[in-house]
């Protein structure tokens, strides 16, 4: 079974920022994926979630 990732419109961050950051808890994969019309889309994760992504044999906090 796969993980799914939870999505958004980039305009929802926009107007409705807690609520559309709040998908992150209920997600397997703790991350948000923005869509954007007419650029590259973004994911949004926590600081903690990317710095072990970023540096694997380190653990923080």
């Amino acid at each position: 079974m796969t993980a799914m990732t939870a999505e958004a419109n980039f305009s929802e961050i926009i107007q409705r920022p807690k609520d559309t950051v709040a998908r992150m808890q209920f997600n397997a994969r703790r991350g948000l994926l923005l869509r954007r019309r007419d650029e590259e889309d973004l994911y949004l994760t926590t600081a903690a979630r990317a710095a072990c992504h970023l540096h694997p044999g380190s653990r923080r906090g």
